[in-house]
């Protein structure tokens, strides 16, 4: 498994999970959208 951790010592966390022909990096930005404050865990498997 390939993934993004970004941890900010949030009390919740953020599991991005893209479709197909995406990478753990395409969903960061709209997670950050959602909530700035929120630790991200972005993953998608080795290929």
């Amino acid at each position: 498994m390939i993934h993004i951790l970004r941890n900010k010592k949030a009390k919740h966390t953020l599991v991005l999970l893209h479709g197909t022909g995406g990478d753990e990096s395409d969903l960061i930005p709209i997670g950050t959208m959602i909530d700035p404050d929120a630790n991200m865990l972005s993953i998608r498997e080795r290929q």
